[in-house]
């Protein structure tokens, strides 16, 4: 299992940062790593990733929290992200085990998740500034 976590600071309104992470129809405009994700009832989702493959991730907002839990349930990993929107940071935590084939590049993967989630961060802090 492969821990790690990013962290963006921000000067906007924290409600308003809130709002576009719980958005799971815009998840894709942030969250590149994910071309499409599709509803298949209540918290469960099919996702097409940037690569080549798909999995289920169950998808739940927290709201007392603000956290909106990504837990990738079947599919190349395994494993949860969890967005925090806290005071004047928000944060990508990370715990994920990759499958098959993706357990010989994991170090390589983690890095690339790394800094995916570092530009998803950015973008929904960049976005949330320009309000």
């Amino acid at each position: 299992m492969y821990r790690f976590s990013v962290s963006r600071k921000f000067n906007c309104d924290s409600n308003s940062l809130w709002l576009k992470v719980k958005d799971i129809d815009s998840v894709t405009k942030y969250w590149r790593g994910l071309r499409s994700v599709k509803k298949i009832q209540g918290d469960l989702f099919e996702v097409r990733f940037a690569f080549p493959a798909s999995g289920i991730v169950n998808i739940k907002a927290e709201e007392e929290a603000r956290t909106l839990t990504f837990t990738y349930i079947k599919g190349p990993f395994r494993g949860t992200n969890e967005v925090h929107v806290g005071d004047g940071e928000i944060t990508s935590s990370w715990e994920v085990e990759f499958n098959g084939l993706y357990k010989l590049i994991a170090r390589s993967n983690v890095q690339h998740f790394s800094t995916g989630a570092s530009h998803a961060l950015q973008r929904l802090v960049e976005e949330c500034g320009s309000d």
